[in-house]
């Protein structure tokens, strides 16, 4: 009896240490994997410009650094295809909601877009009593915004409906390029853009001017900032490795404050992207839109408050209840 007894502890604790290997093969499985980092092509894609041109490595992890159109966004999150990912917030955050699979980490950019116009007799943001009155000016006009039933629209439709502007017209236009040809026909005098397409337009275009950039209009009238792009990062990859994505956060809160140093930080790092030949950035574009790109690092869990406010006006679906797990604390 006692030697059946011994037996089975004998075979019971190789089992145990059987199971502890596979649990510390299991949480060893990405140590030195290669990890996917996805960033949308133009402004929000310089937040990654130096560890793209460095190819910077994630402790032991090399990088495969993608940029992507932004159109593809939602699909490689859905698929789980990139390990990172950069985003328009509200769109992250309702996939990390729906799927599951991500976390919203930091927030990179607070806002890239700008009215602009051919029309001498509108007042910029600056020349404006107040945010309010610089929105109704725009009443009885039309203004062409890419962006169809995303931010940029959606964005402008609320900031126009908050100061009650009578019958201001928002049409879809498909990408800069068609409103840079139709400010330059004058099929259209009033326009919504983001950078770098903006300062390209107002190079550009004769007779454009920038009016104000829809961030700060927001934050006079909504009360926040404008967390337009945020970074997310796989749950899977956070629990298993939450090292690795504290050792990311702080190479790109690095990468920005390059961006940002100087103009000639700003266009080494955009004519490096010109010359990947997969970016549309031009390096002296770049470095005359760099700082209205508004990059700015922060922490999910700093930005939280900008963030759901931002969501919830974009129609994500958010509860603090259910959802407050989106937002990573950090290791």
């Amino acid at each position: 009896m006692k030697k059946i007894l011994f037996t089975l502890v004998a075979l019971s604790l190789v089992a145990v240490l059987a199971l502890g290997a596979v649990a510390c093969q299991e949480s060893d499985w990405a140590k030195d994997s290669e990890l996917v980092v996805m960033a949308p092509d133009g402004a929000p894609a310089m937040a990654i410009a130096k560890l793209m041109k460095e190819d910077s490595a994630i402790l032991a992890h090399p990088v495969d650094y993608r940029l992507i159109a932004a159109t593809a966004v939602a699909s490689s999150m859905t698929n789980g295809d990139a390990d990172i990912i950069i985003a328009p917030t509200n769109a992250g955050m309702n996939l990390s909601i729906v799927t599951k699979g991500y976390q919203l980490v930091a927030v990179t950019s607070w806002g890239n877009l700008a009215l602009v116009t051919t029309d001498d007799t509108l007042l910029t943001l600056a020349e404006s009593e107040s945010a309010t009155a610089f929105m109704a000016q725009f009443a009885e006009r039309s203004i062409t915004s890419i962006g169809s039933n995303q931010v940029p629209d959606k964005t402008l439709k609320h900031l126009l409906g908050l100061v009650e502007v009578e019958n201001c017209t928002v049409a879809a236009a498909s990408e800069a390029p068609v409103i840079q040809t139709g400010l330059r026909q004058g099929d259209i005098d009033i326009a919504l853009l983001g950078e770098p397409a903006v300062t390209a337009t107002a190079k550009n275009v004769e007779g454009v001017r920038v009016l104000g950039f829809l961030s700060d209009v927001w934050s006079e009238l909504v009360g926040k900032d404008f967390p337009q792009a945020g970074v997310f990062a796989k749950r899977e990859l956070i629990a298993n490795e939450p090292e690795a994505v504290e050792a990311f956060l702080t190479s790109l809160k690095e990468s920005i404050a390059y961006l940002n140093a100087s103009k000639q930080n700003a266009v080494e790092l955009g004519t490096y992207m010109e010359q990947t030949g997969l970016s549309s950035l031009k390096g002296a574009i770049v470095g005359l839109s760099y700082q209205g790109m508004h990059q700015a690092f922060v922490t999910a869990k700093d930005a939280k408050d900008a963030v759901v406010a931002f969501i919830t006006v974009l129609g994500v679906q958010y509860e603090e209840a259910a959802h407050a797990d989106i937002f990573y604390q950090g290791k």
